[in-house]
């Protein structure tokens, strides 16, 4: 091993272990401890539900407020209004996915 080859492995290893040191702080401090911070059963959030769908897979957001939903593994393909009401299967005399 020659002198040149022998000092850069040294520096490698002095580079990794400063960056390694000065990691740990930052790991430490990304840390969240709750304390005595009592557990909540509520969302924080309200949910509404708009409409039922048998395990929704894509959504596609419509410019006109719309959207497309794909259920799985059916294929079934929805026009939803914001207001939750749901198209028959197949949109546009697209396939529906059933039958494959």
């Amino acid at each position: 091993m020659t002198m040149k080859t022998e000092t850069r492995k040294h520096l490698l290893t002095l580079a990794l272990s400063a960056l390694s040191l000065g990691l740990v702080p930052a790991i430490a401090l990304a840390q969240v401890n709750a304390g005595a911070q009592p557990s909540q059963a509520e969302q924080p959030f309200t949910v509404t539900k708009v409409t039922s769908l048998n395990l929704p897979w894509r959504i596609a957001f419509l410019p006109d407020g719309r959207f497309l939903v794909t259920e799985k593994p059916t294929g079934k393909l929805y026009i939803v209004t914001a207001k939750g009401q749901k198209s028959k299967p197949g949109v546009g005399g697209m396939s529906t996915g059933e039958g494959r």
